[in-house]
Order: structure tokens, then C-alpha cells, then sequence
């Protein structure tokens, strides 16, 4: 994780300002996380992607809030062997991961 994540995550999510109270658990699977919002006062920090997709049949018993300050920006890097960059096939694949990812700009819908 970036330098710069990890300043914003401390200072959303710093250990001192969480109360005694608080209770945090893991889950391995984010598409199972509405099971266990079920109390009123429960929350859950989730990729946009995930809440606009499997969390959406809950939708009606939830509320879907944007990060504020929203996390720094990362980067996704492709990296491909050099003896197929210029492969067509490769090429049309790149081009068609580009052009679903530019189409889920999950951010606007929420």
C-alpha cells in the first residue's frame, strides 16, 4: 500500500480514535458482508464495486456513503511480456479490459 493510503487510512481509522466499544470484525468475503449489518448502528467500509453489485439486493434496508475525505487514487498497472505486447490478440484483450473498466465508474452511481 502507498505512503499516501496508508496517512489517509491513519487518519480516518486511527486505533486511538475508536472507543472501547467498538467491535471490528474481518470478513473473507465482502459479498457476505450484509450479513452482518444488521444492527442499526453496524457500518461497513466496502469497494464501491461490491456495494453496486452484491450488496444491491439489500439496497432497500441500507444507506450507501461516499468515503469523506474520499482515499488517494491508486494505480492498476498491466504488465505484459515483451514477446507478446505487440501480439493482436493480447492488443484486442487489453482493449476490451480498457473499455469495461472506463464503463464501471462505480463512483458516479453512488
Amino acid at each position: 500500500k502507498s505512503e499516501r493510503f496508508q496517512a489517509w487510512h491513519r487518519s480516518c481509522f486511527s486505533t486511538q480514535a475508536a472507543s472501547a466499544e467498538t467491535q471490528r470484525i474481518v470478513v473473507s468475503s465482502l459479498a457476505s458482508v450484509h450479513h452482518y449489518l444488521t444492527d442499526p448502528k453496524a457500518w461497513a467500509v466496502i469497494p464501491a464495486s461490491i456495494a453496486m453489485t452484491n450488496i444491491s439486493q439489500k439496497a432497500e434496508q441500507l444507506t450507501f456513503r461516499r468515503l469523506e475525505p474520499a482515499p488517494p487514487c491508486r494505480t492498476c498497472s498491466v504488465l505484459v511480456a515483451k514477446a507478446y505486447g505487440r501480439n493482436k490478440l493480447v492488443q484486442d484483450f487489453l482493449q476490451c479490459c480498457t473499455a469495461f473498466t472506463e464503463e464501471r465508474s462505480y463512483l458516479h452511481k453512488l
